[in-house]
């Protein structure tokens, strides 16, 4: 059922650290391969092989529970018109040489633009003024996946907080499901000009309010959902009405 192949990154433009952010573009190969069923898995199943690319990914300092932390952004294409792709990230500086972090984003759909957010949790904030580089170090694909939500979900209005003091991020969620799944919304902040100055995943628990949880359920048909940021919470430079918001992690039945 699964067929993996691990790949390195091909192409990484420079970044000009958390306040310069431009858009970069990175990549890595995604080979056909195939399973023999041996493990008991499941059957033979080929699956198409496609380029991943970091279309753009920017990094931004938040402060959480009273600590300074890294975070970062991301838009990532998989072109491949069957395969879900898994990847692990790596965040490095000194053009490459030294490692400042890495994560793992699961089950991005064939076919789409996905967004990834993320607090960087080994990351010395000391690293926020270098140049910073995200690649793709490992990279498999799955002929089957999760159900897909929307590549984006639609930002409504941003509201003020007065206690605690913030913003509210109200959003919609078009669904085409006939029954209630689940997501796990990933955040991707963008300045003025467009750039990306970081962003946080649903498991990172930053967001609060009504869906605070690192899962929120998804009716079918037309929802409009929020959450809300404490100013800290709000990386330098963000404008939330540039917001982007994708489904991150889609969880079946939620």
């Amino acid at each position: 059922m699964i067929a993996a192949v691990a790949a390195t990154a091909l192409l990484v433009a420079a970044l000009a650290g958390v306040s310069g952010a431009e858009r970069r573009v990175a990549e890595v190969g995604i080979f056909a391969a195939s399973d023999s069923g041996s493990n008991g898995v499941g059957p033979h199943t080929e699956v198409e092989g496609a380029d991943i690319e970091i279309l753009e990914y920017g990094f931004g300092l938040i402060e959480l529970n009273g600590w300074e932390r890294l975070t970062v952004g991301a838009v990532v294409r998989n072109p491949s018109p069957t395969a879900f792709a898994n990847l692990l990230f790596e965040v490095t500086a000194d053009s490459g040489e030294t490692l400042v972090d890495s994560f793992r984003s699961h089950d991005i759909p064939p076919g789409s633009d996905a967004l990834i957010g993320g607090i960087l949790t080994d990351a010395d904030t000391a690293w926020a003024d270098a140049e910073l580089e995200l690649t793709v170090e490992e990279a498999s694909s799955e002929s089957s996946g999760p159900p897909t939500l929307p590549e984006r979900f639609t930002v409504v209005e941003v509201e003020p907080l007065l206690f605690p003091q913030g913003q509210r991020i109200v959003y919609r969620i078009e669904s085409e499901f006939d029954g209630a799944t689940g997501t796990r919304p990933d955040v991707v902040f963008r300045d003025a000009d467009g750039a990306i100055v970081g962003g946080v995943g649903g498991e990172d628990h930053v967001v609060d309010g009504a869906d605070g949880n690192s899962s929120i359920p998804v009716p079918p048909g037309t929802s409009v959902h929020h959450f809300n940021l404490r100013s800290e919470e709000i990386p330098a430079g963000a404008d939330l009405l540039q917001t982007e918001i994708g489904p991150g992690g889609v969880i079946p039945g939620g």
